[in-house]
């Protein structure tokens, strides 16, 4: 079997573009998710006046931790 040639080993990889861009974006979604939990936790559960309003701020928390 003969080695690659220089022309071979150039050649663009759409699946490794492709797999950097699925990092990039499961890096920023992490990145958002944790500013909205970190907002959860600091300020709408414990500034929830009625219960519906803490339920569903913890719903939500429950949401954004599952992903």
């Amino acid at each position: 079997m003969a080695a690659p040639s220089p022309r071979e080993e150039n050649v663009y990889n759409p699946f490794s573009v492709i797999k950097d861009d699925i990092s990039k974006i499961e890096a920023k979604l992490m990145e958002i998710c944790g500013g909205i939990l970190k907002l959860l936790d600091q300020k709408l559960v414990p500034a929830a006046a009625a219960a519906d309003s803490e339920v569903f701020y913890l719903k939500m928390k429950r949401d954004y931790h599952s992903s």
